[in-house]
């Protein structure tokens, strides 16, 4: 088992040197803790979107269907102290909402941004 002060002091040396191509850098931040930097490569982001539109399929959903979207994902700066704690991805026509964020006191303002979007 490693954890991730081992994952930080590791670094790069964690990577495959098996593996070809170019990795993509991800900072996973949260408000306890120190930041954590991970690497993806093309086939794990793939991967991943797979999974998340089979889940997504068996939920009735298709692509272009309007969604609010809330993970672990940094929607913004972990630091902001206001809102808005959301982007419109106008793209895949959906709402992402920061779940670093949420708390009581935000609540309403995220309640509503979902509102807006409704009506958008």
């Amino acid at each position: 088992m490693i954890d991730k002060a081992d994952v930080r002091e590791a670094g790069k040396s964690l990577i495959s040197e098996r593996k070809q191509g170019a990795a993509v850098l991800g900072k996973h931040e949260r408000y306890t803790g120190a930041p954590l930097s991970l690497y993806q490569d093309l086939a794990a982001i793939n991967r991943e979107n797979a999974f998340i539109w089979r889940q997504l399929t068996w939920a009735g959903l298709r692509r272009g269907d309007r969604r609010a979207w809330m993970r672990g994902d940094m929607i913004v700066p972990a630091t902001q102290e206001g809102p808005p704690y959301w982007r419109v991805n106008r793209a895949e026509n959906m709402l992402v909402l920061s779940s670093y964020h949420l708390s009581e006191s935000a609540a309403p303002s995220y309640l509503d941004s979902l509102a807006s979007f409704d009506r958008w």
